[in-house]
């Protein structure tokens, strides 16, 4: 997790750390991601930005846990395109 500001805009980047497919419980799991919400909702945080949907579950279950979350929190989420990361790595 690291974050960052902008304009005053401060936002979370969120990486996954569990190894998708890992059997533990969603809260052992996905602990940094809740870890991240519970920050983002203290510091006034303005978004959560992730590089790829999959680092927000495995399974149905798993994605529409964390995005309730992430959505309890009226904190914004940001889901990065593809291309725009490729573009950015060129650079």
């Amino acid at each position: 997790m690291e974050c960052m500001t902008k304009n005053d805009k401060r936002v979370i980047l969120y990486a996954r750390e569990s190894i998708p497919g890992d059997n533990a419980s969603y809260e052992n799991k996905f602990s940094p991601l809740i870890k991240a919400i519970a920050a983002a909702k203290k510091d006034w945080t303005e978004a959560i930005v992730v590089a790829e949907p999959w680092v927000l579950g495995d399974s149905k279950e798993e994605l529409i846990e964390s995005l309730s979350r992430i959505a309890g929190s009226q904190i914004y989420l940001v889901i990065l395109h593809r291309q725009r990361l490729s573009k950015h790595d060129q650079n």
